[in-house]
């Protein structure tokens, strides 16, 4: 007999017999919880590892992250309060939602399928430049700054008829967009002043538009500069120089013969518009990713106008 058993033999065959005694037993099972323990351990320690490597990734993803006290003008001047006190969160959902997708803002901030009947993209329509002639000139000499003391040089290369007629062209080939928004808009547009050039806060609302002109990034076609091809640029960041290419808005009478003022904000100008609960909100961002809402606001001491309501910061990790 050995450790482990009795070795029997038989005149027909040789055969080998393990008769296991209670010794025996009690160290198997010895060793299957022995083996068990193991197993629960390593499963506990593999658990942790999931864990671990879970909040690695997400710590490290790219996020948004509401700015709940936002101050524009280097921290001078605190950004108002939006009317409607949800639309910070609704936005901050927006941008968290494609942020994990790697979703260049280059090329536009869609909308989410779960926000899609709170957060609506404003729709536009073409207009011709031949149409709106007064209108068309009025919004190429702004874009060049062609009334400004110290405007560009290409004031001094270029005629005026020239200029006008470039864009025009650029226009009709679909390399620059001249459009307005199809929205109904009232307020308070402030259009005279005494003769000490104060202005003169007007006694009613009245209809207006918001129009565009310039390079739409989005729907560009037969673009002779690649660089604002919005789909060059895979991150959440906008190249520094598509910037100088901005798609520039403007406020204009509601028959479309005369600008108002243009729609500016921290950074110089809007990237899109939103309906959110049915009021009209700006967008804007930077270079770094940071984006800023402004909501549509009028008063009859400073007329209509944008005003930043949230801020979001980037966090590229």
């Amino acid at each position: 007999m050995n450790k482990w058993g009795q070795m029997k033999h038989s005149h027909e065959r040789f055969q080998i017999k393990f008769v296991l005694t209670p010794l025996d037993l009690s160290y198997i099972r010895f060793i299957n919880l022995k083996w068990q323990n193991c197993i629960k351990r390593s499963a506990s320690f593999l658990l942790i590892v999931i864990g671990i490597f879970l909040y690695t990734t997400q710590s490290h993803a790219d996020d948004y992250i509401r700015d709940l006290h936002p101050y524009a003008d280097n921290g001078a001047v605190p950004y108002e309060h939006a009317e409607d006190p949800q639309v910070c969160d609704l936005y901050l959902q927006n941008l968290r939602y494609f942020v994990k997708r790697k979703l260049p803002l280059s090329c536009g901030q869609p909308v989410a399928p779960t926000l899609a009947n709170i957060i609506k993209p404003v729709e536009w329509e073409n207009l011709d430049p031949d149409q709106y002639p007064e209108l068309f000139k009025e919004l190429v000499r702004a874009n060049h700054y062609m009334d400004a003391p110290d405007a560009p040089g290409d004031k001094s290369k270029l005629s005026d008829e020239k200029i006008y007629k470039d864009e025009r062209e650029e226009v009709k080939k679909g390399i620059k967009v001249f459009r307005r928004a199809n929205l109904t808009l009232k307020g308070y547009l402030i259009l005279e002043h005494d003769k000490y050039g104060n202005r003169i806060p007007p006694q009613n609302e009245s209809n207006f538009q918001i129009v565009q002109l310039g390079f739409d990034v989005i729907t560009l076609k037969n673009s002779p500069y690649p660089l604002l091809d919005c789909a060059n640029h895979k991150n959440r960041s906008m190249n520094p120089s598509q910037r100088v290419f901005k798609l520039q808005s403007y406020f204009v009478t509601n028959d479309l013969m005369k600008i108002y003022t243009g729609i500016g904000d921290y950074s110089g100008g809007v990237t899109d518009f939103f309906v959110i609960n049915n009021k009209l909100y700006a967008e804007d961002f930077d270079e770094y990713g940071n984006v800023e809402i402004s909501q549509l606001s009028s008063t009859k001491k400073y007329g209509i106008g944008f005003d930043s309501v949230c801020l979001y910061h980037f966090k590229h990790r």
